[in-house]
């Protein structure tokens, strides 16, 4: 009884293990199928029940991992993490090729192409954006707005990409709205600075009295908004220097006024007085009494 007893658990272990082993072949291979087929999950739940029957088995590990590092390097590539993806491709193209990882060694050298593709153009955008942000900072719009129309903006379907290149286009209208910012800025700046030579001038060409206009705003500027007046010719006159004087008379809204020479030339204002050696009746300059 205790021999048949041990025979039928033999006999069990062997069964177990045949029906193991004919498992262990069936996801193997049907691993391999779809690894060929580039079914990469597929391949990835067959082989590591492969390895879980037998993992003494060195094609069905090696074939794990090959599988294992293709769905990894996938899944850092759509998260835009394209060295890491990179850095686990080069693991699969380091296996040695059999006819078992062919397809899986073919594939990885492609995705490697399009991986180095799209991280240099990750770089180069990163790179543009850090760039035209210096030269925003440092008012070199221009060359700023440059740099970001040169980014490398060609359509991708990887969402990482696509979120910088529209951050590249915002940042470019930022630095547009800048510039125009800046460029009206100076323009304003330019205009006050004008004003201010136009006015010093116009203080200059007045103080110097070179017309009457300027004859009559100088004396109107002794009481700015009070005074008003007025160049009467008649009374204009030259003394023996060669100098020339403008008779203004002026009037203030307190009601008080009067009359004063103003020399050309010099902006000198002076009193009147009465008579002159040819004429007893007429103003003359009363160079005693200098208001300005």
């Amino acid at each position: 009884m205790k021999k048949v007893t041990i025979l039928l658990v033999i006999v069990g272990m062997l069964l177990l293990t045949a029906c193991s082993n004919k498992e262990f072949t069936a996801k193997l291979e049907s691993g391999k199928e779809a690894l060929n087929a580039q079914n990469f999950e597929a391949a990835l739940t067959d082989l590591s029940k492969a390895n879980e029957l037998d993992p003494q088995d060195k094609e069905a590990k090696a074939l794990l991992e090959i599988t294992q590092n293709i769905v990894d390097s996938q899944a850092a590539m759509n998260n835009g993490e394209f060295e890491a993806a990179i850095f686990l491709i080069d693991k699969v193209l380091n296996q040695k090729v059999n006819e078992g990882n062919k397809q899986a060694v073919s594939f990885a050298k492609q995705t490697k192409q399009e991986l180095q593709s799209l991280n240099e153009q990750t770089a180069g955008l990163k790179e543009a954006m850090a760039t035209s942000k210096s030269l925003i900072e440092e008012k070199k719009f221009d060359e700023a707005i440059a740099v970001l129309k040169k980014a490398d903006m060609t359509e991708s379907k990887m969402d990482s990409i696509t979120k910088l290149q529209n951050d590249v286009k915002l940042l470019q209208l930022e630095a547009e709205k800048d510039k125009e910012i800046a460029v009206a800025q100076q323009k304003l700046e330019e205009e006050k600075k004008a004003a201010k030579r136009k006015a010093e001038e116009a203080k200059k060409r007045i103080n110097s009295a070179q017309t009457a206009a300027d004859a009559v705003n100088l004396v109107e500027s002794l009481d700015p908004g009070n005074y008003s007046a007025q160049h009467m010719s008649e009374y204009d006159l030259i003394t023996e220097d060669t100098s020339f004087y403008y008779y203004i008379a002026y009037a203030a809204a307190s009601g008080l006024g009067g009359d004063v020479f103003v020399q050309k030339g010099t902006g000198k204002i002076y009193g009147t007085m009465m008579g002159t050696e040819t004429d007893p009746n007429a103003p003359f300059p009363d160079f005693s009494n200098e208001i300005r």
